[in-house]
């Protein structure tokens, strides 16, 4: 498996969250990948970092993909950003959505953690999902100076936000076996 099918979760999460009517009439169109600059509105979404798997088994070639949503509200107590948490819960939780890449297994909720942000009337929750996606095999012909590549397997993707706001970083690990001649 790659990570090939990860642009793919994203977009269709995306389209999910954002066409969703109850989640929309809690925070409007602010829907975000990233954190945008400036004034921010008093509750969005974020989809923001993402760990991937291999998951590969003698059926398909598949990943397995935990990605977080984070709930911001500038909103006194944690009232609100609950009652948003729940509405992309009641969208993502066994979602039957469509990728433009591989094919969505699963979908389902594994854990959510509520704290204060960094200035004292922030409210976050960072929701966290795991994605069972398949994807088609993908045969990598690699010429090498010395030995034959007998495989190439995708391990682990992280997918990070980097130091600076608009900097972002994946990290992919993989294993090879050579046969040496």
């Amino acid at each position: 498996m790659t990570y090939a099918v990860s642009k793919a979760l994203q977009e269709a999460v995306f389209a999910a969250l954002s066409g969703d009517a109850a989640l929309v009439t809690l925070v409007g169109g602010d829907i975000f990948d990233a954190i945008p600059g400036g004034v921010l509105p008093i509750s969005y979404v974020v989809i923001g970092e993402e760990d991937a798997r291999d998951k590969s088994d003698v059926t398909a070639c598949g990943a397995e993909h935990d990605l977080v949503v984070s709930v911001y509200s500038a909103a006194s107590g944690f009232s609100v950003a609950k009652d948003v948490s729940a509405a992309v819960c009641d969208v993502l939780v066994d979602a039957n959505l469509s990728l433009s890449r591989g094919t969505l297994v699963s979908l389902r909720f594994l854990r959510a953690q509520a704290r204060r942000g960094q200035a004292p009337d922030i409210r976050r929750i960072d929701l966290k999902f795991r994605a069972r996606v398949d994807d088609v095999l993908v045969d990598a012909n690699l010429s090498l100076s010395r030995g034959t590549l007998v495989s190439l397997r995708f391990l682990r993707a992280q997918a990070r936000r980097g130091q600076a706001p608009d900097i972002r970083r994946i990290d992919l690990k993989f294993r090879a076996r050579v046969d040496d001649v």
